[in-house]
């Protein structure tokens, strides 16, 4: 495994320096884990995989096999415990469960809700949407700190009203988010994949106006070769994953890298749900008055902390299917 380590590391002209910023593991232990005098840990396995463009599976089975071997080399008996631990592995395979039980019964929920929006007339579609698109909008921008209500968010993008006592800088957040909904509804109607170009496009049209806009890509050099990482990530998973845990983790990864100076829980929203449009769903409205709020940003620095989008999958699987609920309940109002 070390070996392979460092051959991907040369064949991509990085030194370990440059390895150590991308992945924020130490520069020591880049040069022990090569050396093979450490082993890195899952996480670590897993970071160096993506950022080196090994295959993940194949590392992951090397990672395993030395921490093994490790473990019983110097053990008389340790071929025949290894023996009596593949048999009981292979039990284990047939019954544990392939994914998490709880979730997939909201996934079915999730796939009966959308079902019943094909039955919808074409007319109510358009005026469902254009509700949850401001609702949208309102969530996400309150959730960012914006003080207009719903009432005035509607105001400002339905007749391009001024909100007396309001900073100018909230209505153009108010334009500027519902302008980037449109617009991710148009690289789905056009079939664009989604890239960098259209990231970069998304993130001008959120800060156009603003007094947080910004003239460089991104935040420094460093960022740059993280999101080259995530592009690769991006276009290499979008057919591995369900489309759920997929957005989910395109969201938590740009919350990690950060690649803004400002907006980027506005742009990882904004991803997330392009995702869910791309494939027949719906926006998913997470709500941000204080207790949803303080909810959410809970569960996605926990998600954050632990490496596991395990819980924000969960939470996000289930503020879709709420979302989808009352957008349904709209067609007879």
């Amino acid at each position: 495994m070390n070996i392979l380590l460092k051959n991907a590391r040369e064949q991509k002209g990085l030194k370990t320096r440059e390895v150590a910023q991308i992945s924020k593991i130490d520069q020591a232990l880049i040069s022990k884990f090569e050396s093979g005098t450490r082993k890195p840990t899952k996480d670590q396995i897993i970071k160096l995989s993506n950022l080196l463009e090994i295959n993940t599976d194949d590392l992951l089975v090397l990672w395993l096999k030395d921490k093994i071997l490790n473990e019983i080399k110097s053990e008389p008996l340790g071929l025949k415990a290894l023996k009596l631990a593949e048999a009981e592995l292979l039990t284990i395979s047939v019954i544990q469960p392939k994914s998490n039980f709880a979730l997939q019964i909201i996934f079915d929920e999730i796939a009966v809700l959308q079902d019943q929006f094909k039955k919808i007339t074409p007319f109510d579609l358009r005026r469902i949407t254009k509700q949850t698109e401001l609702e949208f909008t309102f969530e996400c921008n309150r959730i960012n700190g914006n003080s207009l209500n719903f009432e005035e968010t509607k105001l400002v993008i339905n007749d391009g009203i001024t909100i007396g006592g309001k900073p100018m800088q909230e209505h153009l957040e108010v334009i500027n988010f519902y302008e980037a909904v449109q617009f991710c509804k148009d690289i789905v109607q056009r079939k664009i994949a989604f890239t960098e170009k259209e990231l970069l496009q998304l993130k001008g049209i959120v800060s156009r106006g603003l007094q947080t806009d910004q003239t460089e890509k991104y935040v420094d050099k460093v960022v740059c070769q993280e999101m080259e990482v995530f592009f690769k990530w991006f276009e290499s998973n979008k057919n591995l994953l369900s489309i759920i845990e997929f957005a989910v983790e395109s969201h938590l990864k740009l919350m990690t890298i950060l690649p803004f100076h400002n907006g980027n829980n506005q742009i990882a929203l904004l991803v997330m749900n392009l995702i869910l449009l791309q494939n027949q769903l719906n926006l998913t409205i997470i709500k941000g008055d204080s207790l949803n709020k303080e909810k959410y940003i809970a569960i996605l620095e926990q998600s954050l902390l632990s490496n596991n989008n395990a819980q924000f999958t969960e939470y996000f699987a289930k503020q879709l299917k709420e979302t989808l609920t009352y957008s349904l309940s709209l067609q007879n109002n």
